[in-house]
């Protein structure tokens, strides 16, 4: 079996549209092959997301079966894994992407002519003692609070305490305006009755972890210019009588529809990075962009068409997709599956049909939000939504189970620090006589050096492990394997060890030794146990060790540097692959790690790790020093 593998960055076919978590093609490839080596299997995902593993089965010739309860990601799957031939869908859309660029120029237009690429909004509140409205900017700072600039009561600037807005700058492809004339003759295109706008407005439902609150509805998000002409567009999708091409088009709108948002912040006049949703919830800056959406989808469309033609440049069997629970494959399957491929909602981690919601607006397709069995804040009782996420993934394991060949796999990634979510994946996994019999680490694809070589341990990525029924199988309550992994990976380390590293070391040792799902409440005491924290570190207690290692993690990194060195060929993905796949049964170390290891013979320079040459290093060569 593979233990380690490094991934790709996603090509083409895979940027249709930004959803969650999609995981690596080759990574996924890869593991089809190991896992299925017959020719013409039957595999399954049961929450499929985006798609890719259902797309790389296919490439394989393998019968696929997907389900997602999530309208946009049965779109977004769809898509993937039946697309419409590139030139027909060109053909359709182009003349009226056409027509809307002639719209959005008349809306988003300069009283001198100019295409208007952003308007600049503050964000207009009342405040709730005496009515004053005001700006963020004409409010006051006390300590860490905006208050009212009249009677100092304390202000909130978020989406729920939106009246209005201001324009406070207009941004053309090469000026910034703040004349008064122009910011008046942009408000006044604002202002526009939308005869679609009830056809797509959705309730969202009130939760406090997202920002989501009581009467929110989509078009709450928008300027009414922007609601205006995004539901237009959308109307004209939907007129398409072909349903590839039709869906396709509609992925496209969503793919631009958050960016064309109030969600967008604006900042340092657009100089650093790009207008992008990058906060996990639905909050709106007090300065916020709108976007001429025209801009933003004919760019995604360029990128679409790539995806659409490489998508059409490879012929792969038709798959079954459904927008319904995966419970229902009990009625549905008529072969066995040979592979399962499990990437469940991952607790409370990130609910993301809430996060979606924007998306689906557009789609006109019936929504369930309580389908989800992510953990919600939605619910009023935690405790009841956790108990009905258990429930909800051992029924669900259970068919899985059931639905699988005499030598059928499943393929589980989960990446979760809660322990209530490894309970409830462990305890369907075990209660359906599901015994782990390997565990494979994903290398990211790509890594900025301040992620690489920080401390934190971000550099790390996904676990992989490998189920198979066994009808004789017990899980281990017996934690002696758990306390001897602990122990011998921070005696590799010289007795200490990181958090990141020791957790990551447990959940693995976990799954390899398939520990029963009851014991995973005493793993904080295993560790009180057997470690004392000092300086963010675990150091192993005196006394609860015996063994010498003939080779320290140090040496281990130290040595394989070397032969890299002496190779004249050193790649750090390939030097990080090698140490992973030496140190794997000892706790997989970060990269920042690694580094604090070799710091004798590298250093950093820009960003980039560089290796001193010990026979003729320079005195001008300082070693690596990440303390």
């Amino acid at each position: 079996m593979i233990d380690v593998i490094t991934a790709k960055t996603h090509p083409p076919e895979y940027q249709l549209h930004k959803y969650w978590a999609r995981k690596p093609h080759n990574v996924l490839n890869t593991l089809i092959k190991e896992l299925v080596k017959k020719k013409n299997g039957s595999v399954l995902d049961p929450f499929c997301g985006s798609g890719v593993f259902l797309r790389e089965a296919s490439k394989l010739g393998h019968k696929c079966y997907g389900y997602d309860v999530n309208p946009v990601a049965k779109i977004l799957s769809d898509t993937t894994c039946n697309p419409p031939e590139a030139h027909d869908f060109q053909n359709t859309i182009t003349p009226i992407l056409e027509k809307f660029k002639l719209v959005c120029d008349e809306k988003y237009r300069t009283k001198k002519s100019e295409i208007v690429r952003y308007y600049v909004h503050e964000t207009i509140v009342k405040c709730p003692s005496c009515n004053t409205q005001q700006t963020k900017s004409m409010s006051e700072k006390l300590k860490s609070s905006q208050v009212c600039h009249k009677c100092k009561t304390r202000l909130s600037f978020g989406l729920g305490s939106l009246i209005d807005t201001n324009i406070v700058e207009i941004i053309t492809e090469d000026k910034i305006l703040v004349s008064d004339e122009e910011i008046k003759e942009g408000k006044k295109l604002e202002s526009l009755n939308n005869d679609f706008e009830n056809t797509y407005d959705i309730n969202f439902p009130v939760n406090n972890r997202i920002l989501s609150f009581e009467g929110l509805i989509t078009s709450k998000f928008f300027t009414k210019r922007n609601f205006y002409l995004l539901t237009s567009l959308a109307d004209e999708f939907h007129k398409i009588k072909d349903l590839k091409i039709k869906e396709a088009a509609l992925l496209l709108l969503t793919a631009s529809s958050a960016q064309c948002s109030r969600l967008i912040a604006y900042r340092n006049n657009l100089s650093t990075g790009g207008p992008a949703w990058s906060v996990p919830g639905f909050w709106v800056p007090s300065t916020h962009l709108e976007t001429n959406p025209y801009k933003h989808i004919i760019a995604r469309y360029r990128k679409f068409i790539k995806g659409l033609e490489a998508l059409s440049a490879t012929k792969t069997n038709p798959v079954i997709i459904k927008n319904t629970d995966c419970l229902e494959i009990k009625n549905d399957l008529i072969d066995k599956i040979d592979l399962i491929f499990l990437d469940p909602p991952y607790g409370d981690s990130v609910p993301y049909m809430e996060f979606s919601m924007i998306w689906n607006s557009f789609l006109k397709t019936p929504l369930d939000i309580d389908k989800d069995i992510s953990v919600s804040d939605r619910q009023l009782k935690k405790n009841e939504s956790w108990e009905n996420y258990r429930i909800t993934l051992i029924d669900r394991i259970k068919a899985f189970k059931d639905a699988l060949a005499d030598e059928g796999k499943i393929l589980i990634t989960f990446n979760n620090h809660n322990y209530k979510a490894w309970e409830s994946l462990l305890e369907g996994l075990q209660k359906s006589k599901l015994k782990c019999i390997s565990t494979m680490y994903q290398i990211p694809a790509v890594i900025s050096s301040k992620a690489q070589f920080s401390k934190d341990g971000s550099y790390i990525s996904d676990i992989y492990s490998v189920y198979e029924f066994d009808d004789a199988f017990i899980a281990l309550e017996d934690l002696t394997p758990l306390i001897n992994d602990l122990k011998n990976a921070a005696l590799i380390r010289n007795k200490s060890i990181t958090k990141s590293v020791l957790y990551r070391a447990a959940f693995t040792s976990i799954l390899n030794n398939n520990i029963s799902f009851k014991e995973l409440k005493n793993l904080d005491l295993v560790i009180e146990d057997n470690f004392r924290i000092t300086d963010n570190s675990y150091v192993l207690k005196e006394g609860l060790f015996d063994i010498d290692f003939t080779k320290s993690l140090k040496e281990i990194c130290i040595n394989n540097l070397n032969e890299q060195i002496n190779a004249n060929n050193f790649v750090w993905e390939d030097y990080y692959k090698k140490i992973v796949s030496e140190t794997k049964k000892y706790g997989i170390p970060d990269a920042s790690e690694i580094l604090m290891c070799i710091g004798e013979v590298a250093f950093l320079e820009d960003g980039e790790l560089k290796l001193i040459d010990l026979a003729s290093a320079s005195n001008s060569q300082k070693p690596l020093n990440l303390q």
